[in-house]
C-alpha cells in the first residue's frame, strides 16, 4: 500500500566526536555509522517503510585523508550527499560522500535488502518503494568483493558479543562488527601474527578503504572467531560465531586495504 508521499533530503551534515578521531582504529567504524543508507527515497511514504524490514548485507568505504587528516576532523561540521546507485528486486544501494568545504573525507556505499520479520529471508521491495528508487538512481552497480578460501597460516582472535554493541533489532552492529575486526587486526599486528612478509608500519596502518560483506548475524552472549591474514595487497578478514558444537558459523567476511594504490580503482 502506497499513499502520498514523503521527500527525503539527500543531503545532511556529520559531525564526529573527539572518541570517533582519537586513534585510526575507531575510522572504520565512525565511518559506517555515519551512513544514512535507511533514509527513505522521495516519493516513499511510511506506509511503505513499515510494510517490510531492511538490513545492510554489504558495505564499501574509500577514505580520501590519511590519519593525521583524520585526526584533524575533531569537531568539524562535514556535509553529506547521499545517491540512489543501484535498484534491483529485493535490495539498493546507496552512495554516500562525505565532504568538508567540498574537499572529499571519505565515500560510503552501503547496498540494503528488504527481508520477513526474521531478518534472514529476502522479499522483493514494495512497487511504489523501488518506483522511486528508480527515479533516484544513476545507474551504477557496486563492486562484488570475491571471498577467497581461509590460508591455514590466517591469525585467530577469539572474543564474545556484548549486549553493548547490539541494535535495537537485537544483532551486533556493523558498526561495532568493523570494530571488532580492527581489533583483531590490532592484537595480529602485536603478536606478530602476519609474520615477516607484513611490516610493523604496515601491520598498524590506518585504512585507505574497505569492504565488508555480511552474511549472518551475532546476538550478545554468541562466541566469536575472528580471523585475518595478508594477502599481498590487502587484510583479509573472516568472523564466525560457534555453535553449540564447537562449529563455526560464517557472519561476515571482508577486506582492508591500508595503501590508496593498491585498492580497487572501483569503490
Amino acid at each position: 500500500v502506497c499513499r502520498g508521499s514523503t521527500m527525503a533530503s539527500n543531503r545532511g551534515n556529520v559531525r564526529l566526536s573527539w572518541f570517533d578521531v582519537t586513534t585510526r582504529w575507531q575510522m572504520a567504524s565512525a565511518a559506517l555509522r555515519t551512513s544514512p543508507g535507511f533514509r527513505p527515497p522521495a516519493g516513499a511514504d511510511a506506509t511503505a517503510l513499515s510494510s517490510f524490514r531492511r538490513v545492510t548485507r554489504s558495505q564499501q568505504v574509500e577514505f580520501f585523508v590519511d590519519e593525521p587528516g583524520w585526526r584533524g576532523l575533531r569537531g568539524l561540521e562535514l556535509s553529506s550527499q547521499m545517491d540512489y546507485v543501484h535498484v534491483g528486486c529485493s535490495s539498493y544501494t546507496t552512495s554516500t560522500l562525505i565532504t568538508l568545504d567540498r574537499s572529499p573525507i571519505y565515500k560510503i556505499e552501503t547496498t540494503i535488502v528488504a527481508v520477513d520479520d526474521s531478518l534472514r529471508r529476502a522479499i522483493p521491495l514494495p512497487d511504489c518503494f523501488r518506483n522511486a528508487l528508480v527515479s533516484s538512481h544513476s545507474a551504477s552497480r557496486p563492486t562484488r568483493l570475491e571471498r577467497l578460501p581461509r590460508p591455514d597460516r590466517a591469525f585467530c582472535w577469539q572474543t564474545v558479543a556484548r549486549w553493548a554493541e547490539c541494535d535495537e533489532l537485537g544483532h551486533v552492529n556493523q558498526s561495532q562488527y568493523c570494530l571488532l575486526l580492527e581489533e583483531a587486526r590490532a592484537v595480529a599486528a602485536a603478536a606478530n601474527g602476519y609474520g615477516a612478509a607484513v611490516s610493523r608500519d604496515i601491520a598498524f596502518a590506518a585504512p585507505a578503504s574497505f569492504q565488508l560483506n555480511y552474511v549472518g548475524q551475532a546476538l550478545a552472549g554468541d562466541v566469536l572467531l575472528v580471523y585475518t591474514w595478508w594477502d599481498g595487497e590487502s587484510f583479509r578478514c573472516e568472523l564466525e560465531k560457534l555453535d553449540a558444537a564447537g562449529r563455526g558459523e560464517l557472519l561476515i567476511f571482508g577486506r582492508f586495504w591500508v595503501s590508496a594504490a593498491s585498492r580497487p580503482s572501483k569503490l
